[in-house]
């Protein structure tokens, strides 16, 4: 309900989406959503779910209704639909989604002209809207503080097991004595799997290059790389440049 009468009575469409966005995780983890520019005259709203069964045709139909809701009749869609991620070839959509977004599961989308993102909300009360804010931000807060202490956690674990490849999520939930259920859970709300080791190792390689004197290959195998070559691959992927641009002098 809260959700709900927040998002309804913002001033503008596109606070209405932000309040949005930010509060579904904290009503279902397993789901996300959120508004990205697409070009100068375009945005789109973007849905996913870290739940496999859960439709995303269901989801489209749900954003649809929604933005009508919002805006009445003046809602004009210029595309709608569903993209699937095919392996590890994420579509170019996922990647301009500031939100963790799996590679696993489907997705579903809704294009419309940027104004409509600034267009007030039909009968919105914002003075309610304004008087919920405290709380839905108290709860969003909350939320978030929990999501760092579940990455914190989750992360320290992968660190002391990469330099023996990357592990299985058997095998780490058996390490941090934990159901593999719950830690399965617990990833997906935080992108999945390979993204979230992918993030790791970008940030920790990164820290690694600039502020310590070990070579490639220990960094490499540090980081459960097969080799060498391989992690210089790999930051040049997350870079655009080889290590050896980044390494301050000590």
């Amino acid at each position: 309900g809260l959700v709900g009468y927040a998002a309804r009575n913002a001033p503008t469409v596109g606070e209405a989406l932000c309040i949005l966005s930010t509060l579904i995780p904290v009503v279902s983890e397993a789901i996300s959503c959120a508004t990205v520019p697409d070009d100068e005259d375009g945005a789109m709203l973007v849905h996913t779910g870290s739940i496999p069964g859960l439709s995303s045709v269901l989801g489209l139909r749900l954003m649809l209704v929604l933005l009508r809701d919002l805006l009445g009749p003046g809602f004009v869609p210029s595309r709608a639909g569903i993209a699937v991620a095919d392996g590890g070839a994420v579509p170019m959509l996922a990647r301009e989604v500031p939100f963790p977004l799996s590679a696993e599961h489907p997705f579903a989308f809704v294009r419309f002209p940027a104004r409509h993102l600034r267009a007030p909300v039909q009968d919105a009360d914002v003075r309610l809207c304004e008087t919920l804010r405290p709380y839905w931000q108290r709860q969003a807060t909350a939320f978030a503080a929990r999501r760092a202490v579940r990455r914190t956690r989750i992360e320290g674990a992968l660190l002391l097991h990469l330099q023996k490849g990357v592990p299985s999520l058997d095998r780490l939930a058996r390490k941090m004595h934990v159901g593999r259920t719950e830690l399965a859970a617990d990833i997906a709300t935080l992108g999945g799997y390979r993204t979230l080791v992918d993030d790791l190792r970008r940030r920790t390689a990164m820290e690694m290059v600039r502020h310590t004197d070990l070579t490639v290959a220990m960094m490499a195998a540090r980081l459960g790389f097969s080799e060498a070559g391989a992690f210089t691959h790999a930051y040049r992927r997350w870079t655009g440049h080889s290590p050896s641009v980044d390494r301050c002098p000590h």
